[in-house]
């Protein structure tokens, strides 16, 4: 693929990420009240009558996160180990999603607490930008709290960017060759609703370490309350962003 062609690919990829923002947003501010305790969560129809203001909070820091960081980079590390490494066989496959996972998860958790703190603690940090959070975290708490969610993240993206990188090009041979299916929408869609799924125990352990500045250890102790539905919360909000 010449240069042209490969940032021609990558502008595609990344105005489908802002494309994905105008309904995934929304999805993901229920998806975070679902995964609230019962007592700091709004009603759906309040936050349905808050309006487009609070459906789109994060919003920048979100397009940040995925239009400057989180596709140019997931993408690329998969189009460099496709290259290099190949495409077949499942080891190759889950081998390429841990290394992708541990390359982007510093950020990604740098950035989802961020969006985090912007949606649900308002109260502590009402309308500041991510630079005044950035500040206000490492003040108070030091530098490691601006990553607190690396074990979560890393498991949350390891399942992630295997459905992006792995299960969405089988989907698509398998429709293909025995459905007679040739739609990389459905394939996505399907790997999309697959890794959300599997993958939502730890997004809830990570929104959890993120709203309440707890350790993933105090996180998981939540179940003794909640019970297994404790890591199932928010999976209908979050698996319909993942298929669309």
């Amino acid at each position: 693929m010449s240069t042209n062609d490969a940032v021609v690919l990558m502008s595609t990829r990344c105005v489908a990420a802002v494309v994905e923002l105008a309904v995934g947003q929304p999805l993901d501010r229920w998806k975070m009240n679902l995964q609230l305790p019962p007592n700091e969560r709004l009603p759906f129809t309040k936050l349905i009558a808050k309006g487009p203001r609070e459906w789109y909070t994060a919003s920048w820091t979100s397009m940040t996160q995925r239009v400057f960081f989180y596709i140019p980079l997931i993408y690329f590390a998969n189009d460099q180990w496709n290259n290099n490494m190949g495409t077949d066989g499942v080891v190759n496959n889950l081998a390429k999603a841990a290394c992708i996972s541990s390359v982007i998860t510093p950020g990604v958790s740098c950035f989802e607490n961020l969006k985090t703190k912007q949606q649900v603690c308002q109260k502590s940090f009402g309308s500041m930008s991510m630079g005044a959070i950035c500040g206000k975290i490492f003040r108070d708490n030091g530098f490691r709290k601006l990553f607190p969610t690396m074990g979560a993240t890393f498991a949350r993206e390891f399942m992630f960017s295997g459905g992006i990188c792995g299960v969405a090009p089988f989907l698509h041979t398998f429709y293909r060759d025995n459905l007679g299916v040739d739609s990389y929408f459905a394939a996505g869609a399907s790997a999309g609703v697959i890794c959300q799924i599997l993958s939502q125990p730890f997004d809830t352990i990570k929104s959890w370490q993120e709203a309440h500045s707890v350790n993933g250890r105090t996180a998981v102790s939540q179940i003794s309350k909640e019970g297994v539905l404790f890591f199932y919360k928010g999976t209908l909000p979050r698996t319909l962003r993942g298929a669309w």
